[in-house]
């Protein structure tokens, strides 16, 4: 695992805030939040009409990939030739979409020169475990048809993380090639929650109370599951082999750990930042705060050094 230059920064104004904020608003709903059919349809229209809208000028398809439907979503500039990124989005395997997540994917795509292919997995608790997990398998094998996996990079944030994770630890499983990187930004890595509660007790999370994950826990994973599915328990996979990794974090959410974590058990193949001040998924308000738009420069970065052949692998 690699630090990068982030770790000395002082956060922002803007930054600071926000997280104040959050600790006075969002955290106090999500510690009420009853997460119940009725509540959970509510939950996913205001999460995708709160998303940002992609920028002015981008491209925008809905098609099926694999079976699956996807979202197509091209900035300005983006090259298809360069490569594609396939976004798996967060939300807690409950929540969350194409729709939700089109602006910070297009961002992304943006910062990378690419195009980017949001993934409408089906969602907990009426699809349990596995479906989500085989819809993010069924389009990268789609993916793999029209583009060879040098072309492909998998990005995920929160739960999606968790996600793109599982996805890389069961390709050489499954006979399937790697693909050129993947980044991860505020992933959920351990479903025990043990750690993500040690870290809260000691610091607060702004955002996400310890009970969050705990409950989606209980909705998208099936009751009478086997020990080390590493679909599910991405920490004990073999990493041998995995692509270029790049996670960053905010300083202030209690994932984090958990997150270094898995980027120690990645070694060398893993760039690892930690953004102090910052929330979960901070990278999505880049129209809000700089340290978002610095962490989208160096996400683009990375993916286009990683297309261009000039990462490592674990």
């Amino acid at each position: 695992m690699s630090g990068a230059d982030p770790g000395n920064v002082r956060p922002s104004a803007r930054a600071t805030a926000l997280a104040r904020a959050s600790a006075r608003t969002m955290r106090p709903m999500f510690e009420r939040l009853p997460l119940r059919p009725f509540t959970i349809r509510i939950s996913r229209r205001l999460f995708d009409a709160v998303g940002y809208p992609a920028p002015p000028g981008t491209r925008q398809r809905l098609e099926r990939i694999g079976g699956v439907p996807v979202r197509w979503v091209a900035a300005r500039g983006a090259d298809a030739d360069a490569g594609v990124l396939l976004h798996l989005h967060g939300g807690g395997y409950v929540v969350g979409s194409s729709r939700s997540h089109r602006g910070l994917a297009a961002r992304i795509g943006a910062a990378a020169g690419v195009p980017t292919v949001v993934v409408d997995y089906r969602l907990a608790p009426e699809h349990r475990f596995p479906a989500a997990f085989d819809d993010a398998l069924a389009v990268y094998r789609g993916l793999l048809e029209t583009r060879p996996a040098a072309e492909i990079v998998v990005v995920g944030d929160s739960s999606g993380g968790h996600l793109a994770a599982a996805l890389i630890a069961s390709l050489s499983g499954a006979g399937l090639p790697m693909p050129a990187a993947r980044v991860l930004y505020s992933p959920v890595v351990a479903w025990s929650c043990w750690g993500i509660e040690a870290a809260d007790r000691d610091s607060p999370d702004p955002v996400l109370p310890p009970r969050i994950p705990k409950i989606v826990r209980g909705l998208y994973l099936s009751e009478g599951m086997p020990d080390g599915d590493t679909r599910v328990e991405v920490l004990a996979a073999d990493k041998a082999g995995w692509p270029p990794t790049l996670i960053q974090v905010g300083g202030t959410e209690a994932l984090a750990p958990d997150a270094e974590l898995l980027a120690r058990s990645i070694g060398p193949a893993c760039t690892f930042e930690n953004w102090p001040g910052q929330i979960h998924v901070f990278q999505a308000l880049s129209p809000l705060i700089p340290e978002a738009r610095r962490a989208l420069e160096l996400t683009g970065r990375f993916i286009r050094r990683s297309l261009d052949g000039s990462g490592s692998r674990a």
